[in-house]
């Protein structure tokens, strides 16, 4: 089963699966939580879907042609991460859902990428600590974790709630890919360059 190319349909499909499993995850978490394994160098061969779900959906136990798709989903999350067109974009629910509910998915994302991030780097580096990443790689994951502490019902108007959540879904992303670029070999430098030139700084 084909992972779908563009991101509206692909949360459908992700939200499509979490029924099927008769699971209360959002599409967001359970992207989210790969792609910080992923950055932090678990490479999707390696992944143990179903012992990650133990994170995501602690009561839900996976089949195997279901754990097979999400090994797959998380190969189209590298490949989107590595390749050239910096094409990763992290699913967030859309203008279709209310904005409560899409400030809710944003927070979500960014917890639970910190949550795989930072159990996948601990189990890959035993003897590391947080004081062993870099400042930079430190400051991007504080920036998710304020970002999740956002105020979800805070009254803004529709147009400045736009404008700062599309603003907001874009540094997600380039915060994704410029983690992976910085800890994943071989480091594409070309790309990494080009990436330091757009990355805002919070």
């Amino acid at each position: 089963m084909s992972i779908p190319s563009n991101s509206e349909e692909r949360f459908d499909f992700i939200a499509d699966l979490v029924i099927r499993i008769k699971g209360n995850a959002q599409p967001s978490e359970i992207d989210a939580y790969i792609t910080g394994s992923i950055c932090a160098g678990l490479r999707p061969g390696k992944i143990d879907i179903k012992e990650a779900f133990k994170h995501i959906e602690p009561e839900i136990l996976l089949d195997d042609e279901t754990s097979q798709i999400f090994v797959d989903f998380a190969q189209f999350i590298e490949n989107q991460l590595s390749e050239e067109g910096f094409s990763y974009e992290p699913l967030i629910a859309n203008e279709d859902y209310e904005s409560p509910e899409r400030l809710d998915s944003l927070c979500n994302w960014c917890s639970n990428f910190i949550s795989g991030f930072g159990l996948t780097y601990s189990r890959l580096n035993p003897k590391h600590t947080d004081e062993d990443l870099s400042e930079d790689i430190r400051d991007a994951l504080d920036d998710l974790a304020n970002i999740a502490q956002i105020d979800t019902e805070e009254d803004i108007s529709a147009e400045e709630f736009e404008e700062d959540f599309t603003a907001l879904v874009e540094h997600l992303r380039l915060v994704s890919i410029h983690l992976f670029l910085e800890l994943n070999e071989p480091a594409k430098k070309e790309n990494k360059n080009a990436l330091d030139d757009g990355l805002p700084v919070h």
